[in-house]
């Protein structure tokens, strides 16, 4: 029995030695396995690429007596064809995205912007008995006994001001940008309904403000300087869109092509090769006037005289860039290249359509988005119209800053 004893303890020795060398043959191949996986491009990033749900707002629901442009409220367009007055006109969307500040997350919904770095929230020096701006909104509190440095940012609409405050930041519940500069605004350039502040996605060129991605860059929150944004162009909030932080969703990108293009100058600012409108170039190879801003914060299209004027004599813009409603699919596409890639902007894109419902009968008001360039600094501006045609990511990889306008699933 020892004798039978010592081949069963010899035979199960062998077995087990076999069995582990083929377990261990095994594990070194599932952790080569892995280690492949894990350096393979794209994989570990994904574990820092993330995206957030996106509310829209439609400034039309707005009291008239707050519109930058009090005149519109006043306008008589009672003779013109498939209208509704120009106080229901909706100027756009605006896209934003609740953040919460603070150890207790306080939170502020705040409007998307590519156009600038600055992340700035209403603050308790916004005093609602000195500024009707400033009522409806949360407001971050400012300690009476500490002194803040002031800080300033020049929109379009005019120039909000305040305190700059740091604390932290948190783009999701689990995500909080440590140590985050913004400001506390005490006054607002204009009414903000609906939205507390501006979150600015352009990354800080040395010098500005630092943006939100150049934080999370910083605090490597994610892995790529890079971020998305998907807007839907729907009118409620359920049809808002999101942003993707650290990459883009390839679930949201389309089976067309895509274009890609360089960033000037850490800014959202890109050169198009041309713009053409029928058989007329706006936009030459070489030419300085094809400088382009595209920015999120912006619910309109901006372009120089000339061509503002060619396109609203083709589409018959009357008073308030008004067109004829049942006319949208016979204007005009606007072609871009970006070197040898096309871009389309049709005219669905560029005209802005409100709807009014009365007594079961629907009005429609039309209009052309499409308005001057004030600006010395830039040609032309797409805001969120070119948003809505595509779905467009923002890579700030040094030496290598583009912007990718891809086709939408």
């Amino acid at each position: 029995m020892k004798g039978l004893n010592t081949r069963i303890t010899t035979f199960t020795l062998i077995v087990l030695t076999e069995m582990y060398s083929r377990v261990c043959l095994l594990c070194i191949i599932v952790t080569l396995s892995l280690g492949y996986v894990a350096s393979k491009p794209g994989v570990e990033e994904n574990k820092k690429i993330f995206s957030v749900s996106l509310d829209v707002i439609n400034p039309r629901d707005r009291n008239c007596k707050f519109m930058s442009n009090q005149s519109k409220c006043e306008v008589d367009l009672s003779g013109v064809k498939n209208s509704v007055t120009v106080a229901n006109r909706d100027d756009g969307m605006f896209y934003v995205m609740t953040i919460q500040i603070g150890e207790a997350k306080q939170a502020f919904k705040v409007q998307i912007d590519t156009g600038s770095s600055l992340l700035w929230v209403f603050g308790s020096n916004c005093l609602d008995d000195e500024s009707d701006y400033c009522k409806g909104h949360p407001k971050y509190v400012l300690e009476k006994d500490k002194e803040y440095e002031d800080f300033s940012i020049e929109y379009e609409s005019g120039e909000t001001s305040g305190k700059e405050v740091t604390d932290v930041v948190h783009v999701t519940d689990e995500i909080g940008i440590q140590d985050m500069l913004f400001g506390a605004a005490g006054e607002v350039g204009e009414e903000y309904e609906g939205h507390d502040g501006v979150m600015g996605l352009n990354i800080a060129i040395p010098g500005r403000y630092p943006s939100v991605i150049s934080k999370m860059i910083e605090q490597d929150l994610i892995t790529a300087p890079a971020f998305a944004l998907y807007l839907n162009g729907g009118k409620s909030s359920e049809d808002g869109g999101e942003i993707t932080f650290g990459g883009h969703n390839e679930d949201l990108v389309g089976s067309g092509s895509s274009v890609m293009t360089e960033i000037l100058r850490y800014d959202i600012m890109v050169k198009m090769t041309s713009l053409k409108l029928g058989e007329e170039l706006y936009c030459r190879p070489r030419a300085r006037g094809c400088r382009l801003i595209i920015d999120s914060g912006s619910s309109e299209m901006s372009a120089p005289l000339a061509f503002v004027t060619k396109l609203h004599t083709e589409i018959k813009a009357g008073e308030h860039r008004i067109v004829d409603c049942d006319e949208i699919e016979n204007f005009p596409t606007i072609e871009i290249m970006f070197g040898e890639s096309l871009l389309t902007i049709e005219s669905k894109y560029y005209i802005g359509v409100e709807e009014k419902e009365d007594e079961k009968v629907v009005e429609r008001l039309c209009y052309s988005l499409f308005v001057k360039t004030d600006e010395d600094e830039y040609d032309w501006l797409f805001g969120v119209p070119i948003f809505v045609k595509y779905y467009i990511e923002f890579d700030y990889t040094k030496s290598n800053e583009h912007i990718t306008f891809w086709t939408k699933k």
